[in-house]
């Protein structure tokens, strides 16, 4: 009886003296919309770069699709989205993606799946960024979302400040397939790719497993050497 009472009475008034502001400019939001304003989404940058300098390092993932520039603005969503649990997020970007790729039939893929935490980054950090993503894109395409392809068998260390030689080595062997994959085609989701060395370590388990083709999904493609992600 109190949730009824709470929902029809004091919702209203709760939104009405703390209205919902977007997390960058602090402007405030209408109710169907969490987190950032539509001002501030429509101000980041469709990522404009060629992507064949990343696929030409590496031999397992067959295309990559990348959604936006890693400028400032992006930067803080990322921050949010990664370390402030504003999972939210998850839902805005999916929708900005699959609007952005679906049109050019990008996503002709079988299911989608996330790039796995290690256990202890998952249970200090509570979530995984790259499988909230990935949920809503293949919601999105109505597509199905396999969480169990993947598993992440050895801790790595971060990545930021790793040359991109380091960074292959780092992940090298890090991740497991769990069983006998029969899909033409996968789309593999992570929030950034930087050098692109794990999602083509993510690839390679996964063709060994039985998978024809894997696509990549991500956010963004930060500079080697930036420490802002």
């Amino acid at each position: 009886m109190y949730r009824i009472f709470k929902s029809l009475i004091l919702d209203p008034f709760h939104d009405l003296l703390y209205p919902s502001v977007c997390w960058l400019c602090d402007q405030i939001m209408g109710s169907d919309q969490q987190y950032v304003c539509r001002e501030c989404l429509n101000k980041l940058i469709p990522y404009r770069f060629q992507t064949d300098f990343l696929k030409s390092d590496h031999q397992h993932y067959d295309q990559i699709h990348i959604l936006y520039e890693f400028d400032d603005t992006l930067r803080r969503l990322v921050h949010l989205f990664k370390y402030r649990n504003c999972k939210g997020l998850a839902k805005i970007f999916a929708r900005e993606a699959v609007n952005r790729f679906s049109e050019f039939g990008a996503f002709t893929c079988a299911c989608v799946t996330a790039v796995p935490l290690h256990p202890v980054r998952h249970r200090d950090r509570g979530y995984n960024q790259s499988a909230l993503l990935a949920e809503q894109v293949a919601g999105c395409l109505k597509l199905p979302y396999a969480t169990s392809l993947l598993q992440r068998t050895r801790f790595t260390s971060s990545q930021t400040r790793l040359s991109r030689a380091e960074r292959r080595t780092n992940v090298a062997g890090a991740f497991a397939a769990i069983k006998i994959l029969h899909y033409d085609r996968i789309l593999l989701v992570d929030d950034v790719v930087t050098t692109g060395s794990t999602v083509d370590a993510c690839a390679r388990v996964l063709k060994e497993a039985g998978v024809v083709k894997v696509d990549i999904l991500a956010l963004a493609n930060p500079v080697l050497g930036d420490d802002r992600v």
